[in-house]
């Protein structure tokens, strides 16, 4: 089997570990990966790179900070949830383009999912069912309160 491990770019990449490491540092988390991260390595399956290649990185960077502090801290990820947003060098979160599009494809695809984390101010015009809840964050430490501590109270 040929090998399909790759580094996610780095317009995704730059912002998300900069600011997980800074989250990190400054709650005092105890991790024992390094803190000097500067990419993230992520095996996929065949022509799945031409498709992140095809996607908004804009529209990535708050999940690919999630799974960098999952990694970190050795926290797994509920399955339940789905995430999509940019970061800036903040943390704070980014407007997502077409949302709508988004949102559909997950209620349709993934009928696990019954949380949908989305940047706050993002606008779309679909319909939500009662069993899925959509949750608005402003920053990078929102969403991680959400995700690995399931404070819902934000």
């Amino acid at each position: 089997m040929p090998n399909f491990t790759r580094n996610l770019p780095p317009a995704i990449t730059s912002n998300c570990t900069k600011t997980v490491n800074q989250y990190i540092q400054a709650k005092h988390i105890d991790s024992n990966a390094p803190q000097a991260i500067d990419r993230i390595i992520f095996y996929l399956e065949k022509d799945v790179p031409e498709i992140i290649r095809g996607c908004n990185l804009n529209d990535t960077g708050l999940a690919a900070a999630l799974c960098c502090y999952a990694v970190l801290t050795k926290s797994p990820i509920p399955a339940n949830i789905a995430v999509t947003g940019g970061i800036d060098s903040q943390g704070r979160t980014l407007p997502v383009d077409s949302l709508d599009g988004k949102i559909e494809t997950v209620l349709r695809e993934l009928h696990f999912i019954d949380r949908i984390i989305i940047p706050k101010g993002s606008l779309f015009n679909v319909y939500i069912p009662e069993n899925v809840k959509i949750i608005e964050v402003s920053n990078l430490e929102q969403t991680i309160d959400i995700v690995f501590k399931n404070d819902f109270t934000i």
